[in-house]
């Protein structure tokens, strides 16, 4: 198993799938020796295609919002650091060409 852990919390989303792949790997033994109980092997596979659908569909969702949202956050980083520039430029007129106020930037 990839960890071990008394309290699930700690587990994220790819922890829970790497486990649940080692269980089918587990299952897939006990069916080929007769001992997993097949009175459950249907609820079993119903919820196993049900979590990677929704595995599936939150990686697509990860992916759009990685493609849609650097373009806009660097977009509003341009506007912040353009900012910045116009007041590293302004500094000196304010203090009466105390170039020593240039000294953080």
């Amino acid at each position: 198993m990839p960890k071990k852990s008394r309290d699930p919390n700690n587990f994220n989303c790819s922890d829970y799938i790497s486990w649940l792949l080692e269980i089918i790997d587990i299952r897939e033994r006990l069916i080929a020796t007769g001992e997993w109980p097949m009175h459950i092997d249907a609820d079993f596979e119903s919820f196993r295609n049900e979590l990677m659908d929704a595995q599936a569909d939150y990686e697509d969702k990860q992916q759009y919002l990685v493609k849609t949202a650097t373009p806009a956050h660097e977009e509003a980083a341009k506007k912040v650091y353009k900012r910045l520039v116009m007041f590293k430029r302004l500094l000196p007129t304010l203090f009466d060409g105390d170039e020593a106020v240039l000294g953080e930037f």
